[in-house]
């Protein structure tokens, strides 16, 4: 998955490696997804913060006997709580939006890969690559490996075995 924090710093690079590829800018998009959580973020954080002082306020409050503004930071506190709640649920759907976007963009090539047709494109072939010969060799380890474990098993059991007395 590509790093949301490079495609900040760098968007002109990150959309010149989607063109490469084939694909059509994606940076101005990402860039958009991230402010807005971001700015998600900063005010969940400010209402976290509202809410500790709060909450501190609360004890001084009751410290001084002064139920009435008590009453009035408690209720301020339990509005905050569920606004708090709201918000980290919305950070968490504006967390799987922004990894779901990233998570479909293909890896980008290096910068000195060369432009030009797939390299892996076959040229040609001669014979054919059969399955069941890798399924026959690879059964034929397996089988290998089984005899090998019962001649271990039986080695051990053999040196495990009591003397007889004879």
């Amino acid at each position: 998955m590509h790093d949301i924090k490079w495609i900040r710093e760098n968007p002109e690079a990150f959309d010149e490696r989607l063109k490469v590829r084939g694909l059509s800018p994606m940076a101005g998009p990402l860039i958009a997804l991230d402010e807005a959580r971001r700015a998600h973020l900063t005010r969940l954080q400010e209402a976290q913060s509202r809410r500790n002082a709060a909450s501190k306020e609360i004890g001084k409050a009751k410290a001084a006997k002064d139920n009435a503004l008590a009453d009035r930071l408690m209720k301020e506190v339990a509005d905050l709580k569920g606004l708090i709640q709201e918000g980290e649920a919305e950070e968490r759907r504006l967390d799987e939006e922004l990894a779901g976007a990233l998570a479909v963009i293909p890896n980008l090539p290096l910068a000195d890969v060369p432009v030009g047709p797939d390299e892996t494109a076959t040229r040609r072939s001669a014979g054919s690559a059969s399955r069941g010969a890798w399924i026959s060799r690879r059964s034929s380890i397996s089988s290998s490996a089984r005899r090998w474990g019962s001649w271990i098993s039986r080695r051990r059991r053999r040196s495990r075995a009591p003397a007889s007395s004879c």
